[in-house]
């Protein structure tokens, strides 16, 4: 199953995905997508590096599925996380 790295950013606490450059997104679109277990841990090393410089913290590899290339999450908890707003 394709994949993203997720964390917060340490700092705000804001969710965030690994994208392309180096940097975090506050977008899943913008996310890079693992689509194979090489580049799952090509994305969890860079992850790691950004941990270790106290960027972001819980970095974990989240399930996704394609819509047209566009990663879109698989489970309720990575959607409201994704949506960015209150679970009322």
């Amino acid at each position: 199953m394709p994949s993203v790295i997720t964390a917060n950013l340490l700092r705000s606490g804001e969710v965030v995905y690994l994208a392309e450059g180096d940097r975090w997104a506050p977008s899943l679109t913008e996310a890079i997508t693992a689509t194979d277990a090489g580049a799952a841990a090509t994305l969890q090393a860079i992850a790691a590096r950004h941990i270790a410089a106290n960027e972001v913290v819980g970095a974990y590899l989240m399930d996704v599925r394609l819509e047209a290339g566009v990663p879109c999450p698989v489970s309720m908890r990575e959607a409201i996380r994704a949506a960015r707003g209150p679970t009322i």
